[in-house]
């Protein structure tokens, strides 16, 4: 893989974080006007999903970040 190709998909995964913070705020602002502990608990499995999506992909920011590195 090339430098190129590295720098595309570092800006592609900074794309999926910004969709899982918006995605994020969506659920918490619907937590805060949920009384239901039904939907509260899948509200917070969700939250729960989208923090594990946001690891991984920040462990896949590190992996291509070492890559890039080597490259330059």
């Amino acid at each position: 893989m090339n430098s190129n190709m590295h720098i595309q998909t570092l800006a592609w995964l900074d794309r999926q974080i910004d969709d899982i913070h918006a995605q994020s705020v969506l659920v918490g602002e619907l937590l805060l006007d949920e009384d239901d502990p039904r939907i509260l608990e899948k509200y917070d499995n969700k939250l729960a999903e989208l923090e594990k999506e946001l690891h991984n992909i920040n462990n896949k920011i590190g992996v291509e970040k070492r890559m890039l590195a080597k490259k330059l």
